[in-house]
């Protein structure tokens, strides 16, 4: 690794992770707070890791055949959305959740009246018999539960726009179902793979949702929904890690499977696990059918009471 690479690099150790063993596995993490700590790394211009990524494919130009085959934005694009206005799916987004919303199989008491000593609503009785309890007021049924949800962001190539598209909203809209339902979702988004020297792998983190906050459409979108979120934005961030193996630029790796996935990140059974499109049924087709698919795979009801049809 040239010298002036490793000078450079000096100031990202923040971001990128010394590398570690996992068995006879070493894993580069790169971690990121939010999209804003993640766009200000890239228009920084980190150095590229030439020993592993002699070709980069993150900037080519659109009008190349690789472009038109992979691309659908160019890099400086790319980059600008990470920072907001993405809207190409924003549309089908907000149609695709409506039609889930009128679709939706599941339900759940979330709050309940009790009468109080106030409230926004009066109790003629309590009134009447002088009764310190005189307001009507709702509360929640019971505290606030956790659950971990890990996101394995990546996609394989049978996946296309719309597999990925469906994978969004079905999150998005699985989220919102708990959050709705006293659940506190902490969200950890990533993408793990693994290089052609299969003992290297690459580890990227973003976090996308504040644990006591809700998504944020602006944020999620992006990152969620566009096949160039990964082929530009995590195909830079690669061309900067410290890899030792030399044929990474020939293909970025690629997903790594559910098990080994649960196995490496050491995801725990009580945890929510959701991975690539393929892996969770999701077929880009139907998403009334896509719905189905996910709710089953993420066991929904065992979260949020689910109607039988």
């Amino acid at each position: 690794m040239n010298g002036e690479y490793i000078k450079n690099f000096e100031r990202y150790k923040g971001i990128i992770k010394e590398p570690y063993m996992i068995g006879d596995e070493k894993i580069y993490e790169v971690d990121f707070l939010g999209l804003n700590e993640l766009y200000e790394f890239l228009i920084s211009n980190p150095p590229i890791n030439t020993n592993s990524f002699p070709k980069t494919r993150s900037q080519v130009g659109l009008d190349t055949a690789i472009g038109k085959d992979l691309f659908e934005l160019s890099y400086e694009d790319a980059l600008k959305f990470l920072l907001g206005g993405y809207n190409k799916n924003i549309e089908e987004l907000f149609q695709l959740e409506k039609s889930l919303e009128a679709q939706k199989s599941y339900s759940a008491n979330k709050t309940k009246v009790i009468r109080a000593q106030s409230g926004s609503r009066v109790c003629i009785n309590g009134f009447v018999s002088n009764s310190p309890k005189k307001f009507y007021r709702l509360e929640r049924m019971e505290e606030k539960k956790f659950i971990r949800i890990h996101v394995n962001m990546s996609f394989r190539a049978m996946d296309g726009v719309k597999n990925v598209l469906h994978r969004g909203v079905l999150l998005k809209s699985f989220v919102d179902l708990l959050e709705s339902n006293n659940y506190n979702v902490d969200l950890n988004t990533f993408i793990l793979l693994r290089g052609q020297e299969s003992e290297e792998l690459f580890y990227f983190k973003v976090n996308l949702k504040k644990i006591n906050s809700s998504m944020n459409l602006q944020d999620i979108i992006f990152p969620l929904t566009s096949l160039d979120f990964l082929r530009r934005i995590v195909f830079r961030v690669m061309e900067s890690v410290p890899f030792q193996g030399r044929k990474w630029y020939n293909g970025y790796g690629g997903a790594v499977y559910e098990d080994e996935v649960k196995r490496l990140l050491n995801i725990s059974s009580r945890d929510i696990y959701i991975g690539t499109p393929n892996e969770i049924g999701i077929n880009g087709l139907s998403l009334k059918d896509d719905a189905d698919e996910f709710l089953e795979y993420v066991g929904a009801s065992n979260y949020v009471r689910v109607l039988k049809k």
